[in-house]
């Protein structure tokens, strides 16, 4: 299964290169839009396949809280913070928890990268960032290692079937879709392979099936259903 890794090089090739909105063009990230939490929301499921939210609401209530702050005052993250945090990371600012602003993502050594305002994301360094808001919560949607955390993980779900691949060069995708990057570990399948098929089936933009399908008992990543007959 891709890992942190791959959503963090998908932050970084947006830098500087999209406009910010907050229109249905926000979910074109990778064609030059964005907003601070459409960024994060199709970064994570483009690199990772999981889903974090489509907008800071929606994502502060996902993963596994790292930090809470409790200072009305406070607007920025301290190096004790960062002790604590990992790559992948999501900070959130707002009025208050149930009323969340602005999001952040974690790039790790020190560093965040965020659509603000303008043309971005923008690089900062994590200490040095404050808000107009109070920092409220840091959060974790994947372990150490890679795994999905909290309760966005598909790989959590229970497994529909088993399967056999009927062709040859079949992609694996990171998400339903063939404008999708394949996997790394595990980008291709031929006639005859055996996959777990999990419950979290997803439909491509034209309406087809894609199958969430586990390989080799270890890799994760969707494949169009017309090529995997149940054994």
């Amino acid at each position: 299964m891709a890992g942190i890794a791959d959503v963090s090089a998908l932050i970084r090739s947006r830098e500087g290169r999209n406009s910010y909105t907050q229109s249905y063009l926000r979910e074109n990230v990778f064609d030059g839009y964005s907003d601070c939490s459409s960024l994060v929301w199709k970064c994570y499921e483009r690199g990772l396949g999981i889903f974090v939210g489509t907008w800071t609401g929606e994502q502060i209530d996902k993963g596994t809280l790292v930090l809470k702050n409790t200072d009305a005052s406070r607007k920025s993250l301290s190096k004790k913070d960062l002790v604590k945090m990992q790559e992948g990371d999501l900070v959130f600012w707002g009025p208050s928890r149930y009323d969340s602003r602005h999001v952040e993502y974690y790039m790790g050594n020190g560093e965040l990268s965020g659509h603000g305002a303008g043309i971005g994301p923008v690089r900062k360094k994590a200490t040095e960032y404050r808000h107009t808001y109070q920092l409220l919560e840091v959060r974790r949607y994947v372990k150490s290692g890679g795994q999905t955390s909290g309760g966005s993980d598909p790989a959590d779900r229970k497994e529909l079937f088993r399967g056999r691949c009927v062709a040859d060069d079949v992609n694996v995708r990171v998400w339903a879709g063939t404008d999708y990057e394949n996997i790394k570990s595990y980008p291709k399948l031929y006639a005859g392979d055996i996959v777990e098929v999990i419950d979290y089936t997803q439909k491509d933009k034209y309406g087809e099936d894609w199958y969430y399908v586990r390989l080799g008992g270890k890799y994760y990543g969707f494949v169009k259903a017309e090529f995997i007959m149940k054994i």
